[in-house]
């Protein structure tokens, strides 16, 4: 990826008013090629705030990856434990650096990017260009004889003297501007940022029922899994996605909200999971790892 240069003036030389608004021209265009867009575009995960309470510190390292299925490599991360910070996704006309994702994942403090660009074609686009035309400067000589005359007391003189004379006008330069339609290739860009979090406690996602499971079991009550982190105790339960968890002990399991209150009440403890799997009602007891305490 190419770097972002500032305008120079290698000669060292004075550089003429009229001049040094090109140049702040050109400074506000390569000012607005070099934007971090992953930086302006980014936006927070809106969960971000009640998954703060399980996240590690930021390593103080980040390890970032192209991906060519956004989807799927999302979905690595959080099986493995990896929680979604935010994203950035944006449009642009020109190359973005790795510095720029880089700075932003410091920002965020992302212990992993995933990263995606595509070229999507050529736009047309107007640019103001600039011109300076030079000032004139015009020379005037003036030559002649004067005459001289003087009568006094002493008597009558007379002579007789020479003169040449040169002036000089300048006129101002002038800048003009004129709109340009140019052709530059146009790209997307897309970037997920990542942390790791704390292992956690049973070690699945969820959501509610969705309306023809729910005829299918003839109940409204309880979580599909959607995903059961790697290594977890869900996991090595054999715990799968699709799985209906439908109580804890004598709980019952409602929503993917109310799991989240079990599992503080369950914390640390060995816990009898009743889930239905494919209209099979089973039951397995899962030790729950400990759970970070409410900030």
């Amino acid at each position: 990826m190419p770097m972002c240069s500032p305008a120079l003036n290698p000669m060292k030389t004075p550089i003429h008013p009229a001049l040094k608004l090109l140049f702040a021209l050109a400074s506000i265009a390569l000012a607005g090629g070099c934007a971090n867009g992953f930086a302006k575009f980014y936006s927070p995960n809106p969960r971000l705030a009640e998954a703060q309470r399980f996240m590690l510190p930021y390593s103080g390292h980040t390890s970032i990856f192209t991906s060519s299925d956004m989807k799927g490599d999302a979905e690595k991360l959080a099986r493995q434990g990896y929680t979604l910070l935010g994203y950035s996704s944006f449009h642009g006309t020109g190359r973005v650096t790795r510095a720029q994702l880089e700075d932003q994942a410091k920002t965020v403090g992302a212990d992993i990017v995933l990263s995606a660009s595509a070229y999507q074609g050529t736009r047309q686009i107007v640019v103001p260009m600039a011109s300076y035309t030079p000032g004139t400067v015009s020379t005037t000589t003036s030559t002649g004889t004067v005459n001289a005359n003087a009568y006094g007391s002493g008597g009558y003189a007379f002579g007789t003297a020479n003169y040449n004379g040169m002036s000089t006008t300048t006129t101002p330069g002038t800048v003009s501007t004129q709109m340009v339609p140019m052709t530059v290739d146009s790209y997307s860009y897309d970037a997920t940022f990542w942390r790791k979090a704390v292992p956690p406690t049973l070690g699945v996602q969820g959501q509610p029922l969705p309306d023809d499971l729910r005829q299918s079991l003839q109940r409204n009550a309880g979580m599909v899994v959607t995903l059961v982190n790697d290594g977890s105790p869900a996991f090595r339960a054999n715990i799968l996605v699709g799985d209906v968890i439908i109580a804890f002990n004598d709980d019952q399991v409602e929503s993917p909200q109310q799991e989240q209150e079990l599992l503080d009440k369950y914390s640390g403890q060995k816990v009898e999971v009743t889930f239905i799997r494919k209209g099979e009602t089973r039951k397995v007891t899962v030790q729950f790892n400990q759970r970070p305490p409410k900030q």
